[in-house]
């Protein structure tokens, strides 16, 4: 047993809630990561905001991965249900359900050389033997019901799309920009967030639209000059403009003209 290390969630990490707490003691859990083909290391004592967690090293070559069970309670139920939208404090009840953390260091999320496969397929194996109700991608602060994310990560893994409306999240604006939509968390997969106007096609066309761009800059990297596509539909073009922007990710600005 060490000391207590002190930490925040990770942003490179998810979120496995509502766990029955028959499935997360030590020797439980221990079992089960190494049925997943884990190979987990001794759990160590950890904080997460000043919650005691129990913390398994599941290392692959290519990243460090750990799994750690904690119990939001009390403040940190607060601290969590504000931190991250959509989760409010009765996700944590009834008092029996936990919550796991797969976070990842070190880890290149780009395709096609990056982890991702490797990160999707723990965490589908990890739903599979916990049977959580919610999961959240933290990368873009987006919650999906359990069974529908790890469907769409099945999916991917034998052959279909990357599920990417559970990994990319898409806001519409606020103020003089409410007509706008802006892409939240790809900037992990590309150093690139989308923004484009809504106001022609509506906010669902629109996105339709940028689900598809998110898809194809996922698979073959960010947009690096100025560039004009076909779009979804005949005649429909698409032009892209890469930007400087903030937060550490570029901004590509979508211009979609209908036909």
């Amino acid at each position: 047993m060490t000391g207590k290390a002190s930490t925040s969630l990770p942003s490179g990490s998810a979120l496995l809630t509502g766990i029955p707490a028959h499935l997360l003691d030590d020797d439980t859990l221990s079992a089960s990561l190494r049925r997943m083909g884990l190979s987990p290391g001794d759990p160590q004592d950890v904080a997460f905001d000043g919650v005691v967690a129990r913390e398994w090293a599941i290392g692959f070559p290519a990243c460090s991965m750990r799994v750690a069970r904690i119990v939001p309670s009390g403040a940190m139920a607060k601290r969590l249900a504000g931190r991250y939208p959509g989760l409010g404090s009765a996700d944590f009840a009834p008092p029996e359900d936990r919550t796991v953390i797969l976070s990842w260091h070190g880890a290149a999320l780009r395709m096609p050389d990056g982890d991702l496969e490797t990160i999707l397929t723990t965490l589908a194996l990890l739903s599979a033997f916990l049977f959580p109700r919610q999961i959240q991608w933290c990368p873009a602060r987006l919650w999906s019901e359990a069974p529908e994310i790890t469907r769409g990560i099945e999916k991917y893994l034998g052959g279909a799309p990357l599920p990417v409306l559970h990994l990319v999240g898409f806001d519409r604006g606020s103020g003089e920009g409410a007509a706008r939509i802006v892409t939240r968390g790809l900037g992990v997969f590309t150093g690139q967030e989308l923004t484009a106007d809504a106001t022609q096609l509506g906010a669902a066309e629109t996105v339709r639209r940028l689900a598809r761009l998110v898809l194809d800059m996922i698979e073959n990297g960010p947009v690096l000059r100025n560039a004009t596509i076909d779009g979804l539909l005949p005649s429909e073009t698409i032009v892209l403009s890469p930007k400087p922007g903030i937060d550490g990710n570029d901004l590509v600005d979508i211009a979609i003209h209908p036909a």
